[in-house]
């Protein structure tokens, strides 16, 4: 069976008190089969030496060596420092153990708080700009940065190293805060930041446009294209919400605005963006879309449409509007719908659809779960806007804060609570989906070190319900785990599940990286699947066989405790036909049992043409 250091902990406060624990086992809120668990929080400010240590950004690693699964952090830049560094802490965590955190090999080569993130198909991970300034760069628009530093392997150990020194350059704009992704092609897009220089204040309302860039990462020298403006309805702070899809004849990236000051215009205009001849079309934004969305959330997911093929949906959450209040909406509320809209082609009007979920969230964090459901956790209730010499500056009501998450279900639209977190998370907050099931929340901004609910320094752990019921079990892959695998190929998979249980799904999430409540290489794909004559493997993974049904137990034993019965399948699992649907780099691959079941997971990486770059 399989015990997780986290549940041993309390397998151990057991032992050492067995009496007390038989009479009353270790306690949390609710029922973990339906609401889930949470653990920690796991303090980390002592290993930071530093009283305003907070957790700026969370990325896991698939396979840096020695280093599989952990997640890669830092913590974010003191205002209080007589100058802003040169380079940024680097701390590992290893999920199975996360009392404990350790240091990078070496610092990163540039300040990279508030940077854009991109991990590359090969495993090497890129944070993009940011705060250290750089000889060229505007020093009335500083912090922002140009610069790239990159993480990942060398001949002695996984370190940073200078992206010049791998032949990416700087970038000709400096920014702050920039959203960045990659494409297919070999190529990373970025764009925008609160701080984008190039060239300074030019107009689009009285403000700065966004400009974006596209990397071309060839050997041995990358090149960055001249830098081209957006439409002038984008001014990105962290926004738009940029995600990379294919719809029909459409390859490239379909943009949804959030809000804006600037133009006027609240929500912004979406776009569709095809990065093979630099044209923007403006989409005609028709049904329930008119919630605004700054500080909000989005997501991409990838959904089987019974007919062979998938849709792309795109999914808004919270947020909120900016003042000058537009069209009746009050910049003191945040938004509590959830909106999406299906196939978003340059020819077609957008239609959006729309959904009521349980508690308004500003600042949150979302995620896609193995099985399609949407998570929600953190953020806060409602936005507090002060204004801030010429300019609109948000920060936040602490007593609005959430700790309380639900999940969505987009196949039903209707959303459930899950369990209570005991921190804030707000902004500055980062959240991903670990390769067991769970999620790793980290950080946000804004409340007093040491005051109650503070957040910065610490992670939470939360296991969602699936991890307390019975769970599926892969035992093997053809080709093997991390093995690069082609478009449109089939990828075998052997599973155990258990007792009275068969195949629901067979999905990728994408292993990505988390800042500022901002993901935009999140995705989920559903994946066609048949069964084939299974042949025995030698195991390697020891199913997890799910919930004793004895009443009153805790969390952590029902994780680990047992029933038989369980029968094995071999999976002929059908990989997407193109890069469009699954950009090239690493996914964890689930599979979900037709009772909710969902196993652990396998890393699997998508090469484009045989290239991971």
């Amino acid at each position: 069976m399989n015990i997780s250091p986290r549940s041993l902990s309390v397998s151990i406060r057991c032992t050492l008190v067995f009496a007390l624990c038989v009479l009353t086992p270790v306690a949390r809120a609710g029922d973990p089969l339906v609401e889930g668990a949470w653990s920690g929080p796991y303090d980390y400010s002592s290993l930071a030496g530093i009283d305003d240590f907070e957790i700026y950004a969370l990325t896991l690693l698939p396979n840096t060596p020695g280093l599989e699964g952990h997640v890669l952090f830092w913590r974010d830049l003191s205002f209080s420092e007589a100058a802003i560094p040169s380079s940024t802490t680097t701390f590992l965590v290893d999920p199975d153990s996360p009392a404990t955190a350790s240091y990078t090999f070496n610092e990163s080569t540039h300040e990279i708080g508030c940077s854009g993130l991109v991990l590359l198909p090969s495993g090497l991970f890129l944070a993009i700009a940011g705060h250290s300034p750089s000889a060229g760069c505007d020093p009335s628009q500083l912090p922002a940065s140009p610069t790239v530093s990159v993480y990942g392997l060398n001949a002695v150990n996984p370190r940073w190293r200078a992206g010049v020194d791998l032949g990416i350059p700087d970038m000709a704009v400096c920014r702050h805060y920039p959203n960045a992704f990659y494409l297919p092609g070999s190529r990373v897009m970025v764009m925008g930041g609160d701080r984008d220089d190039y060239p300074t204040n030019i107009g689009c309302g009285g403000s700065q446009c966004s400009t974006y860039e596209i990397l071309t990462i060839e050997t041995p020298v990358s090149s960055w294209s001249a830098p081209r403006y957006a439409p002038p309805a984008f001014k990105a702070h962290n926004n738009p919400f940029g995600h990379v899809l294919v719809v029909d004849d459409f390859e490239g990236v379909f943009f949804m605005g959030a809000s804006s000051t600037a133009t006027g215009l609240d929500p912004i205009p979406s776009y569709c963006y095809d990065p093979a001849v630099n044209t923007w079309t403006e989409l005609g934004d028709g049904g329930a879309r008119t919630a605004s969305r700054f500080l909000g959330m989005s997501l991409l997911q990838y959904r089987l449409d019974g007919a062979g093929g998938s849709d792309a949906h795109v999914f808004a959450v919270g947020g909120c509007c900016k003042p000058p209040d537009p069209d009746g909406c009050n910049h003191n509320e945040g938004q509590t719908s959830i909106e999406w809209t299906v196939n978003p082609h340059p020819t077609t009007p957008a239609t959006w659809s729309s959904a009521e979920l349980l508690t308004s969230r500003v600042y949150g964090d979302v995620l896609s779960l193995p099985d399609g459901r949407i998570l929600f956790i953190g953020g806060l209730t409602r936005p507090t806007f002060q204004h801030v010499g010429p300019k609109v500056d948000c920060r936040v009501d602490y007593p609005g804060g959430v700790f309380k998450g639900e999940i969505f279900d987009p196949e039903t639209g209707l959303s459930e609570y899950v369990a209570m977190q005991t921190s804030v998370r707000a902004y500055h907050s980062a959240a991903i989906l670990l390769p067991d099931g769970s999620v790793m929340s980290a950080g946000g901004e804004f409340t007093e070190p040491g005051s109650p609910g503070y957040g910065g320094m610490d992670v939470e752990m939360f296991d969602p319900p699936y991890m307390f019921a019975p769970r599926p079990a892969i035992l093997q892959t053809v080709p093997r785990e991390r093995e690069a695998l082609e478009y449109d190929s089939v990828l075998l998979v052997d599973v155990e599940l258990p007792a009275n249980v068969d195949v629901a799904k067979v999905t990728l999430t994408r292993s990505s990286s988390s800042t500022h409540q901002v993901d935009s290489e999140q995705r989920y794909v559903e994946l066609e699947f048949n069964e084939q004559a299974f042949e025995p493997p030698t195991p390697t993974v020891t199913p997890n066989p799910g919930p004793s049904p004895t009443s009153g137990a805790s969390s952590d034993q029902l994780k680990t405790a047992g029933v038989a019965g369980s029968h094995l399948r071999r999976l002929a699992v059908q990989l997407p036909d193109t890069p469009w649907v699954a950009p090239p780099g690493f996914y964890m691959l689930w599979v979900v049992s037709d009772d909710g079941g969902i196993s652990e997971s396998v890393f699997v990486q998508l090469c484009e043409d045989g290239n991971c770059p």
